[in-house]
């Protein structure tokens, strides 16, 4: 039987960084073992010295055939649990939960159903609605009629997003309705699905949870503080703070979503207003995750125990300020060393240091993210 500090873990989709990240807060616990399944043969994930083994296996994801695989390997390495980390595996297991948590235990994953409605940028923004939450003025376009007269009741800027998709691709700004409406007649089918949304000039906010029936088991609140230099993607600095208003609106939000397993959800603030705003929920683990673990919040490993059924105490965290990107850490370093840095800079506080102690893993990420060669050549095997 295993013990809360002893157990064997199955990660199912070792294909990109997050993964990575995921198993290097699971290795911070001494007795763990770490199995990866991965559809890359030279994931960077493979070469981690963290992980107890690596198994390759190319199997479409809208089978059911995949289950019979995930439930081999959990056989063949023994492990206790199967902990999903991406949007794609988690969604198909939770789609197949019903079946697959009769044969194995399986992280808190939430209802399909539920699942279903987050990932539905036009669903969560009615949702939302419904249930009085503050978020930014939404309609959709594919399904207005008299959309341009609807497109009137919105305040400028706006942003037009995919209603399916997030890491910010396929969203575009616009400051005016004509040049708005110029762009949709030229690019945008009817068939398509997408939002028009007010674009809320504010403070970054992300709640990161773990809850288990609508209750959060585990939570951190980060500020972002600059960003990868992407437009609306991932952070590259953040801050943990603390704001009882808005831990308030999560709390309600995963309650009535009777939310299971992890999520992080992207807000924006209004210091003047003193009122946080939902943007979108992500369920699936989040770039910032060894900014959590660095506070104080181990997430995959408390994922585990909760799937295991042991429980523990609520967890708190440090309020403190985390590099995430590798090229701020390097910035940073070296405005410290020539007495420049506006932060109190420490590689203890970035992910480089725990990459730099798993280097062979590190190294095949930076070419993964970096190299073409690796990527068009190597990483496809």
């Amino acid at each position: 039987m295993p013990s809360s500090d002893n157990f064997s873990v199955l990660i199912p989709d070792g294909n990109n960084d997050i993964s990575l990240f995921v198993v290097r807060c699971l290795s911070q616990i001494p007795n763990l073992k770490i199995h990866v399944m991965s559809e890359k043969s030279y994931a960077p994930i493979r070469f981690s010295r963290h992980i107890t083994s690596f198994h390759v296996e190319k199997v479409d994801y809208n089978t059911e055939k995949h289950l019979d695989v995930i439930c081999h390997y959990m056989k063949k390495t023994k492990a206790d649990i199967l902990l999903p980390v991406k949007f794609s595996m988690t969604r198909y297991l939770s789609h197949h939960f019903q079946k697959l948590s009769k044969q194995i235990t399986i992280t808190p994953i939430t209802n399909i159903n539920t699942f279903n409605i987050v990932n539905n940028k036009w669903l969560l923004a009615e949702f939302l609605k419904r249930h009085g939450f503050p978020h930014p003025d939404t309609i959709l376009y594919c399904s207005e009629e008299n959309y341009e007269n609807s497109i009137q009741n919105l305040s400028f800027p706006v942003l037009v997003k995919p209603i399916f998709g997030d890491s910010g691709k396929g969203i575009y700004l616009f400051d005016d309705r004509s040049k708005l409406l110029s762009f949709l007649e030229a690019n945008i089918d009817q068939s398509q699905q997408i939002i028009i949304q007010n674009c809320i000039r504010g403070i970054d906010i992300g709640c990161s949870v773990l809850c288990s029936d609508g209750k959060i088991l585990a939570y951190t609140i980060q500020k972002g503080m600059a960003s990868t230099g992407i437009k609306f993607s991932s952070l590259s600095e953040i801050d943990l703070i603390k704001k009882e208003n808005v831990f308030k609106i999560i709390e309600k939000l995963m309650s009535i979503l009777k939310w299971n397993g992890i999520a992080h959800i992207d807000m924006l603030y209004d210091e003047k207003e003193n009122s946080a705003k939902i943007i979108e929920i992500n369920p699936r683990y989040w770039a910032s995750l060894m900014g959590s673990f660095s506070a104080g919040v181990n997430f995959p490993y408390l994922s585990c125990l909760a799937g295991l059924g042991f429980s523990f105490p609520k967890p708190d965290y440090y309020l403190d300020h985390f590099i995430v990107s590798g090229k701020a850490t390097i910035k940073h370093a070296i405005k410290y060393y020539f007495k420049k840095s506006k932060i109190d800079f420490s590689w203890k506080k970035t992910s480089l240091k725990y990459g730099m102690a798993d280097p062979l893993a590190e190294l095949f990420l930076m070419l993964e993210r970096h190299s073409q060669i690796y990527r068009k050549f190597i990483l496809k095997k």
